[in-house]
């Protein structure tokens, strides 16, 4: 019999409990955000712009390479999202201010921050080079910190928003307490597990700014 269920033991039928309809996904929703994503024409970029696109925000994303680009932003567009990807070298502060500056006017503001883009070199501590740590922090660490006040200058003027910076768990200390920067995993991201949590409680955020850093 539907809805009644037989209760081992017993003879009698006791009424099914009534089943709850949560739509889960309905609590992430993010219609009408808009967020920028930088590097996200591959990988676990563009694996978040679609994720993005899918939970209902318009989307644009920054990335140097223009002609990857061109690659993928056709086939976004097939699935029904329109796209935004200005092309810009994140490490040169004037086209990261000037791609940030599209993406807001673009989407008429921004909303969230997604700081994906970073490198690294494979190899251990003491075969890295100077200028592949300096690689390193130009994009990972500097760039990450550039998007995110250039982002927040908009977001404080649009009611606040989200800044999220990305890390890599390499960049924990190992077992036996020193920091593992350059293992096999490659010269990982260990400043972006610092930068959010040492700065995130000095950033504007609350009730003035509406910022929030992760």
């Amino acid at each position: 019999m539907r809805g009644w269920r037989a209760i081992t033991g017993f003879t009698r039928l006791m009424p099914s409990p009534p089943r709850l309809h949560l739509d889960v996904l309905a609590k992430y929703a993010l219609t009408g955000r808009k967020a920028v994503v930088t590097g996200g024409n591959r990988g676990l970029g563009l694996a978040f712009v679609r994720a993005l696109f899918e939970a209902g925000a318009q989307v644009v994303f920054i990335s140097r390479d223009g002609a990857r680009n061109d690659l993928v932003v056709p086939g976004i567009r097939t699935e029904g999202y329109r796209v935004a990807a200005p092309v810009a070298d994140l490490t040169s502060k004037t086209e990261l201010a000037d791609a940030i500056d599209s993406a807001a006017s673009r989407l008429g503001g921004i909303d969230i921050l997604v700081n994906n883009s970073g490198t690294c070199f494979h190899g251990g501590a003491v075969d890295v080079k100077e200028e592949e740590w300096d690689a390193v922090f130009d994009l990972s660490v500097k760039a990450l910190f550039n998007a995110s006040v250039l982002a927040a200058e908009h977001m404080k003027g649009n009611g606040g928003g989200s800044i999220e910076p990305l890390c890599r768990s390499r960049g924990n200390p190992s077992a036996d307490g020193v920091a593992d920067v350059t293992g096999r995993a490659g010269t990982a991201r260990p400043e972006t597990v610092l930068i959010p949590r040492g700065s995130a409680g000095h950033w504007p955020s609350g009730r003035k700014t509406g910022l929030r850093v992760s």
